[in-house]
């Protein structure tokens, strides 16, 4: 194992089916799909990882980020670790949406050092390929990403790996130049599982500093204590991790329950939690597209972002003022109407639609608000003498169920000795008649139950 040798980490970013997988295997001899659902579905879920050894003995491990849209959360945790992206379009079929989410999300990460690859050349025209390639080149004006090389490639002929590869090793030299270290080690968890024998793994790219076996570190933003039992670097057992490097890390003191992908490994010495990036986040989370951020001064940021006026009127703006503690504010102009996916959610409360809690939603996240809706009601919802279901539906699917719990009275407190029987009668008797309490009892719903609906953020 070479610990002085330089490690780097180039990802892949792009739309679905787009080449990305192909093109990492043609770079590399190596697959990375590897869950059966990625081979039979032909897309990447998890973040899959190969690696291939540089002309100047530096070895380059490539990330094979996921292009559908439900795993953009495997994209932003490989994202962060890349030296180099290799932003991935179809030479045939041009910008899809997925490309212009990842594009936002590396502008937003302030990844800068990339390559423009045009894949699946062989199948596109010479004119296909020349406006492709125009187009996307315009797509790069004034985000990080401007201004970086493009190479025409096909995974499948084999015709453009060589200049990609000599292209790669330009870039790296480039990244050695401007790279910057802090010294603060900190490893951002994409992968979580355990190994029979040795307890909890977490991998990452490491940023910044120097991991060794036995250190005490600390994992944000739980601040679980844990120890570092071992250390894989690039497939290989060493007991330090440098920076640049794709680590494996074996932690005790937690299970894996407690980790998830995203969370931050660091020193427990720099384990202050800051809250800088929650305005972007929250602007994620409200849907919006991030279009570009401008540096006002040393103290003043000016984020731009295209979000749905729905998202804003309940109570973007006093999360807002919550998260920036007084301090942010707010600007916006009315742009235009665009067309979106959307579909009716339905509440019913004991198999009865409630109409002043239907809603329409944008179909991307009307299951994880209805789960979110149905759990609010169960607390506010006042105990019946029988149990409530509380369901939220989707047309004629039910997404969602809770149920308040029914009042129960002690029947059998008076009997205490004779037949069990007794006991049984009892309580049959109770459930009867709870039953026909149900078929024609009423459902009061509480005014604080309308109000919680309009709340946006689980």
């Amino acid at each position: 194992m070479h610990q002085d040798r330089r490690h780097l980490i180039i990802g892949t970013a792009g739309h679905v089916d787009h080449g990305k997988t192909a093109l990492v295997g043609a770079l590399t001899g190596m697959e990375t799909d590897r869950l059966q659902e990625e081979k039979e579905r032909g897309l990447s879920i998890e973040l899959g990882f190969a690696y291939f050894d540089l002309p100047d003995d530096s070895r380059a491990g490539i990330v094979d980020v996921p292009g559908h849209e439900k795993f953009i959360r495997s994209m932003l945790s490989g994202a962060y670790g890349m030296d180099i992206v290799l932003f991935v379009v179809d030479a045939k079929e041009g910008v899809q949406e997925q490309t212009l989410e990842h594009l936002a999300i590396l502008d937003l990460l302030g990844i800068s050092n990339g390559i423009l690859v045009m894949t699946k050349s062989d199948l596109a025209t010479a004119d296909e390929l020349s406006e492709a390639t125009e187009m996307t080149q315009e797509m790069l004006i004034d985000t990080s990403l401007e201004g970086i090389p493009t190479v025409s490639v096909s995974a499948i002929t084999g015709v453009g790996i060589e200049a990609l590869k000599e292209t790669i090793v330009k870039q790296v030299a480039l990244a050695t130049e401007t790279e910057e270290n802090d010294g603060i080690p900190r490893l951002y968890v994409d992968r979580v599982f355990t190994v029979q024998g040795f307890g909890v793994v977490v991998t990452g790219t490491l940023i910044g500093g120097l991991i060794h076996r036995d250190q005490r570190m600390v994992i944000l933003p739980q601040g679980h204590a844990v120890r570092v039992r071992g250390i894989q670097v690039h497939n290989e057992t060493a007991s330090v991790a440098q920076a640049g490097q794709r680590t494996a890390l074996n932690l005790s003191g937690i299970s894996a329950q407690d980790l998830q992908r995203g969370d931050v490994l660091c020193p427990i010495e720099f384990s202050q939690v800051t809250d800088n990036i929650d305005v972007s986040m929250l602007c994620q989370k409200r849907r919006g597209i991030y279009r570009r951020m401008n540096q006002l001064d040393a103290h003043r940021v000016q984020l731009l972002y295209e979000l749905p006026l729905s998202e804003m009127l309940i109570d973007f703006y006093p999360k807002l003022k919550s998260l920036t503690r007084g301090y942010g504010s707010l600007e916006y102009d009315i742009g235009a109407y665009k067309t979106e996916k959307l579909v009716k959610l339905d509440v019913l409360l004991n198999g009865n639609p409630v109409d002043a809690l239907s809603t329409i939603l944008p179909q991307d996240n009307a299951e994880t608000r209805g789960k979110a809706l149905v759990t609010k009601l169960k607390e506010l919802i006042p105990r019946q003498m029988f149990e409530v279901p509380v369901q939220a539906a989707i047309g004629n699917k039910i997404v969602a169920r809770e149920t308040v719990r029914a009042l129960r009275k002690n029947v059998t407190a008076k009997c205490y000795g004779g037949d069990v029987t007794r006991k049984r009668k009892l309580l049959e008797r109770q459930k009867e008649g709870k039953k026909r309490l149900k078929q024609i009892g009423n459902v009061d719903v509480p005014q604080e139950a309308f109000t919680a609906m309009l709340a946006t953020d689980e």
